[in-house]
């Protein structure tokens, strides 16, 4: 009976320990995404905690050499590396494939966090705006950053004789 026990109790803490790798794994490359939309969902836990199943009850199964097990194992967690990595570089590469403009500058007001977002600092829009022709923020209703980098500049004049 004690040896049932201490059996159960083992199998619980490998079943509980492949879980939470693998929700673990899929976590931990969820954060390295920018994008908060791309963060961990509800359908991916249940995905890792499926793998995590599948590796338990292979790991636990004693008809099984144990060094087939454990490869079986170090193979299930390199293959669910590789798949998040891959899943990581295809949401940066959808980003490059499909760039997005930004408003910077709106009713007098610089958007603090697209500045930030790609390392723009005030004086240097106002540098470019001052090669553009444009003195002064007064004069400014909107400034768009580009796909391409490229500042777009809508002045406030412009709307008016627009409407």
């Amino acid at each position: 009976m004690e040896r049932y026990t201490l059996t159960s109790v083992l199998n619980l803490i490998l079943l509980t320990a492949s879980l939470s790798l693998f929700v673990y794994i899929r976590w931990y490359f969820s954060t390295l995404s920018s994008n908060v939309r791309n963060r961990l969902q509800t359908n991916e836990i249940f995905i890792s905690m499926f793998v995590g199943f599948l590796a338990f009850f292979v790991v636990s199964n004693k008809t099984i050499p144990s060094f087939n097990r454990y490869m079986f194992f170090l193979s299930l967690v390199a293959v669910f590396v590789g798949a998040c990595v891959m899943y990581l570089k295809h949401l940066q590469s959808k980003q490059n494939l499909f760039p997005k403009s930004y408003v910077l500058f709106h009713n007098g007001k610089f958007y603090k966090g697209i500045l930030l977002q790609h390392k723009l600092k005030e004086k240097d829009i106002m540098s470019t705006l001052k090669l553009q022709g444009v003195n002064d923020l007064i004069h400014v209703d909107t400034i768009v950053l580009e796909a391409n980098g490229e500042l777009t500049v809508t002045l406030k004049e412009e709307i008016k004789t627009a409407a």
